[in-house]
């Protein structure tokens, strides 16, 4: 899964830590030299703990984009708020000031307060957090506010590093009631958050798959499709869609059919592929590339390349005929991955580390490089090797299982050449 974390604050590095090893990360932040004009690819989830002004960048990004949306930033202005609405009117949402499970425990609980006659002087909040918090009151303290449904007075104390203590104080004649939620991890709150996403995930896993199809049709008379895209008239129909959807208007319409004919393009698929149109790489026909796969600038994929969910493929780095790159493997800039050559996957078990190649390597063709390895920089791995355990920087390995044979500064250069005007 694509994972944007937007913000890098103690919010969003726990929130890497916990996910980096499951998933596609990018961290859009400042401190990252990212900012979501640079992604290219679609995103899964978007996780915001970053500031409230950042929600115009998420919803300029989510245009025309299928991808959800958690937001655990606070201090929405007005208009923004209306930003967050628009968003969920196309995306899912979920947003909220707080989302460990003791504090919607808490919640819960000070709800069953509005079944007793208390006034609002009789109320009170006090909210405790670290010295950097921005905003004033907590976005907590005003969900707790807003759950009692009174104009209650909110008491905000900053500390050297508080992770965040909420009080709920009732005073009544001679007695004194203080519900208190004390944090003392920002893990409750990534776990919460991580709870949310595998929701999410579940509801990928779980969406209808689709047979998409073209349908070429002749009728005597006008007919409407709808739910799939519809060219042409009468003389000549092309219709592009799901294939129960197109059959059923067929089968509908058979009066008035003359002829059709259709062609399959997948079938039960729920995971379409790359769209090319976003990236600057040269990518020649016959290559299969799925979604969520990330390609740098001046890449050159070649006839019969399959890369799966999740792989990254390094800028100026070239794919040759038939190579397998399989989910989540990375490869770095500059690199060489020979015809028929295999980079193992780990789409399963989802804790595996991905095989990695990094930068200048050159994989001879039919190589195979297994789940977990990493090829350091400018290494060589002969033809046909098999590649079972982490390769050093600088040397030739060949053989099954592959072996150091020497120095890759000794190797003639012309037989590992690659051509810049390729790419």
């Amino acid at each position: 899964m694509n994972i944007a974390i937007s913000g890098y604050g103690k919010m969003g590095k726990s929130l890497e830590n916990q996910l980096i090893t499951k998933h596609n990360l990018i961290i859009v932040s400042p401190e990252t030299n990212t900012s979501f004009e640079d992604i290219k690819e679609n995103m899964d989830v978007i996780i915001d703990f970053s500031s409230h002004e950042v929600i115009k960048d998420i919803e300029e990004y989510l245009l025309n984009k299928k991808c959800s949306l958690i937001i655990g930033t606070t201090g929405y202005s007005e208009e923004e708020n209306k930003i967050i609405k628009r968003i969920s009117e196309n995306h899912v949402v979920i947003k909220s000031s707080n989302y460990s499970k003791g504090m919607n425990i808490f919640l819960d609980l000070i709800s069953l307060i509005q079944n007793y006659d208390l006034s609002s002087e009789q109320l009170s909040i006090k909210e405790i957090h670290h010295k950097n918090k921005k905003d004033v009151p907590s976005g907590t303290a005003l969900m707790i506010k807003d759950v009692l449904n009174k104009d209650i007075n909110i008491e905000s104390i900053r500390k050297e590093d508080n992770i965040g203590e909420h009080q709920l104080i009732i005073n009544l004649n001679n007695e004194k009631i203080v519900l208190t939620h004390q944090a003392y991890s920002r893990d409750v709150f990534v776990s919460g958050v991580i709870e949310i996403r595998e929701k999410i995930i579940s509801l990928i896993k779980n969406k209808n798959k689709t047979t998409l199809v073209k349908a070429y049709i002749q009728a005597k008379e006008d007919i409407v499709f709808k739910g799939v895209k519809q060219f042409g008239d009468k003389s000549l129909y092309l219709v592009i869609g799901d294939f129960n959807i197109i059959k059923k208007t067929i089968d509908d319409n058979k009066n008035i059919i003359k002829a059709f004919h259709i062609d399959i393009i997948n079938r039960n698929s729920n995971l379409p592929l790359l769209d090319y149109s976003k990236v600057d790489a040269r990518i020649e026909p016959g290559a299969i590339i799925r979604e969520h796969v990330k390609i740098k600038d001046n890449a050159i994929i070649l006839m019969g390349a399959v890369i799966n969910i999740g792989a990254e493929i390094g800028s100026n780095t070239m794919i040759d005929m038939n190579a397998v790159i399989g989910s989540n493997a990375k490869i770095g800039d500059n690199a060489h991955i020979g015809a028929g050559a295999v980079i193992a996957g780990v789409l399963e078990p989802p804790s595996s580390k991905p095989t990695i190649i990094e930068d200048n390597v050159f994989i001879g063709a039919n190589a195979v490089i297994l789940e977990g390895v990493r090829v350091c920089k400018d290494s060589i791995v002969g033809a046909g090797s098999i590649v079972t355990k982490d390769v050093p920087s600088g040397v030739v390995v060949v053989g099954v299982p592959a072996r150091i044979i020497k120095k890759s500064i000794n190797i003639d250069s012309n037989k590992i050449k690659k051509e810049g005007d390729l790419r």
